[in-house]
């Protein structure tokens, strides 16, 4: 090859001959370029199927057929590290640092489009209180999936149910009258949309435990137990959304007829006043307050979806500190925080 260029180059113009120099020389470019290009393709491959596998598939572990593994969802890296994930985390963590001093914070936040998340103390512990009322809406809409009749039955509310709110310190009072009866669907309107209790305590009482039992069993989920105090983190308790959310554990239909509910709730003064008006907001509040000798401990979560024109997402604030009005002011901050961020 060599021989024939030269043999060419001999026989041509100069301008001929320049140009076949530069020709040549680019070939020599070429053969020195296309190794690190193939290295640096390949390794950019391996390096994003490192990522694809790092999805961890969340399966359902209340599985009775053998043939088939339900998918939840996917369980990824923390995603704090580029962009306004990173920038969200920055302020979070600057803000829960400011306030530490006042109490616990925990946040865990999910962009639901991208399946990106980020946290601050996501896996401390809280006592859900409240937040609990979620699972009893589901498992009846579980139980509706194969019969549906049952979201017409009505059920007694007796003195003795009443005597549990009289008893309970700090529990909210109730619409409900001893000795009325109430269909299943207007009791779970009440229990989520005004967090009443005396229909938590009706529906409970009724309430078919081996839909109960499923879910926390899909997730791995060990359950209430009376011997002791049921808590859960930010991050676990974001499930019970994202599996509405993804229609994973209930039908489409309940899935969404459970969102639009949530979506009704009153109570206003945690995500919902973080972010714009028109915003729609499915989400839920617990409120646990324990009065001790000296002090008294308060509990607030809010956790739901917020869905932000083209950006929906995933927030849930769990706080404890010596003031109700404190942890209100602590949801509202972080979701504006988290919606002036994320959404503008």
């Amino acid at each position: 090859m060599r021989g024939f260029f030269y043999m060419f180059a001999s026989k041509a113009p100069r301008r001929t001959i320049e140009v076949m120099i530069q020709l040549r020389k680019a070939s020599l470019l070429l053969i020195v370029l296309i190794p690190t290009f193939v290295s640096f393709y390949v390794g950019y491959s391996f390096t994003k199927n490192e990522m694809v596998n790092a999805s961890i598939p969340v399966r359902s572990k209340a599985n009775p057929y053998p043939l088939i593994s339900p998918l939840l969802a996917y369980e990824t890296p923390e995603s704090g590290l580029q962009g306004k994930y990173k920038e969200l985390k920055g302020e979070l963590q600057k803000y829960i640092d400011i306030n530490k001093d006042s109490g616990k914070i925990s946040v865990y936040f999910r962009d639901l489009g991208k399946g990106q998340w980020i946290g601050v103390n996501q896996e401390n512990e809280y006592s859900p209180a409240s937040l609990l009322k979620v699972l009893i809406m589901i498992a009846y809409f579980r139980q509706a999936e194969n019969d549906p009749t049952i979201l017409k039955a009505r059920f007694l509310y007796t003195d003795e149910l009443k005597r549990l709110i009289d008893t309970t310190a700090f529990a909210e009072t109730t619409k409900l009258i001893p000795g009325n009866y109430y269909d299943v669907d207007s009791l779970i309107k009440l229990m989520i949309v005004d967090s009443d209790n005396g229909a938590k305590d009706l529906l409970y009482k009724h309430i078919d435990n081996q839909a109960l039992t499923e879910f926390y069993a899909a997730l791995g989920l060990s359950g209430e137990n009376k011997n002791s105090q049921y808590t859960i983190s930010p991050k676990t308790y974001a499930y019970f959304f994202r599996l509405l959310y993804n229609a994973t554990f209930l039908n489409a239909e309940y899935s969404n007829q459970a969102l639009t509910i949530l979506s009704e709730a009153t109570f206003d003064e945690g995500l919902v006043a973080g972010v714009p008006k028109e915003i729609t907001v499915a989400h839920k509040f617990g409120e646990r307050i324990e009065a001790g000798k000296n002090i008294t401990t308060v509990e607030l979560h809010d956790c739901g979806i917020i869905y932000a024109p083209q950006k929906p997402y995933l927030l849930c604030v769990m706080t404890q500190s010596g003031s109700l009005e404190k942890n209100k002011k602590t949801i509202s901050e972080i979701s504006k925080i988290t919606y002036d961020i994320f959404v503008r």
